[in-house]
């Protein structure tokens, strides 16, 4: 099994109103199956639905009981969207559990670790890292290739984003599903980059936070997000089977979503494009 859940879908900040019900409101989180491994994306409010889900799911299962959980989780980067729900993350308050939390290296070479207890310092959050009880271990990485065991391979490559912040390509049993978001195509350089690590993928999750005409000339620029435009021409460029769009803006509504998704689908068809909906799992 090989497979792609959404738990979280939209950019910037969650929303919730009965006006983006269809696609849903939690920020950043994806579920990565890979045979017997969990492999989760990014840790925004969408994060602590997967927690919850995970525990209710070996609830009824009595011998998934008996056995801790283990998964790596892979942080694009560190802004709030992405990273909210991780301090909340029931399954990180059970201390037989065990997580291993790959994410950007800085410039300066401050490690994900640190940048994550900055992040939830008891200035801003009353709940410190140090209260969580499972066993987490930081990886702190750059563009590498990580092997993390089962026949899963990691490719990491930085995007243009205001921050550092990585891709990840995850390769198993032939197959591949790519994250590439949050990044700002400003140049030709960086979509020929793009375009050679998304090459092929059977899925890739692309930022399209914006339509190019929201883009142009806005004060969005420079923001560090895509445009439907620019993920569509280097999807169809990179040869992908599905690109799913993704980093919703919060102001999208359901109605908009929809007709931005028949809208952008390609006329000849030589690719899937759907925009990316909370609980919406992809077969690989």
């Amino acid at each position: 099994m090989f497979s792609l859940r959404f738990w979280g879908v939209r950019g910037s900040i969650s929303v919730a109103n009965q006006r983006v019900r269809r696609y849903g409101g939690h920020t950043a989180c994806l579920e990565i199956r890979a045979g017997s491994r969990l492999v989760i994306i990014d840790a925004g409010t969408g994060f602590c639905a997967q927690g919850e889900h995970l525990l209710l799911e070996r609830q009824k299962d009595s011998m998934a009981q008996q056995e801790p959980i283990m998964a790596d989780i892979f942080i694009s980067h560190t802004h709030f969207d992405h990273m909210t729900g991780f301090i909340l993350y029931a399954p990180f308050f059970n201390p037989a559990n065990t997580f291993y939390i790959h994410g950007p290296k800085t410039k300066q070479n401050t490690s994900i670790k640190e940048m994550v207890y900055s992040l939830f310092s008891r200035e801003f959050w009353p709940i410190g890292i140090d209260q969580l009880r499972a066993k987490l271990c930081w990886r702190s990485i750059g563009e590498t290739m990580t092997d993390i065991g089962d026949g899963i391979r990691v490719r990491s490559m930085y995007l243009n984003h205001t921050c550092p912040c990585l891709g990840y390509r995850i390769e198993y049993e032939g197959k591949c599903i790519v994250t590439l978001f949050d990044h700002e195509a400003a140049s030709g350089m960086d979509n020929e980059r793009a375009a050679a690590f998304i090459k092929n993928a059977d899925i890739a999750v692309i930022d399209a936070q914006y339509t190019q005409a929201e883009y142009e000339g806005s004060h969005r620029e420079g923001w560090g997000h895509g445009t439907y435009e620019a993920a569509l021409e280097v999807a169809q460029k990179a040869g992908v089977k599905t690109a799913v769009l993704f980093h919703h803006d919060p102001s999208r509504v359901d109605t908009e979503l929809e007709k931005l998704e028949k809208q952008y689908t390609p006329s000849g068809k030589t690719f899937r494009v759907c925009a990316a909906r909370e609980g919406a799992i992809f077969e690989v």
